[in-house]
């Protein structure tokens, strides 16, 4: 829910652990990935993904405080 809410992403409904979210900029998502990094936040880059390009990317569902944090920093901005 808390992905929906933020602009540019558009989370792909799922009944896994993981959520596919698609940039509707279609900015690659790697300089997102490298600064999430560096807050020790991890997402998957899909870009080599039969059928997805470098603006999808897969984070995992976890604790709730992992959560908030990943929602925080994706509300902060996004490169």
């Amino acid at each position: 829910e808390g992905l929906s809410r933020i602009k540019g992403l558009e989370p792909i409904p799922s009944e896994t652990n993981f959520l596919l979210v698609r940039r509707t900029d279609r900015r690659s998502v790697e300089p997102l990935r490298r600064s999430l990094v560096r807050e020790k936040v991890l997402i998957r880059s899909c870009g080599n993904f039969r059928g997805l390009g470098r603006w999808y990317f897969r984070v995992a569902v976890k604790r709730e405080f992992e959560n908030r944090k990943l929602i925080a920093l994706l509300k902060e901005g996004m490169p």
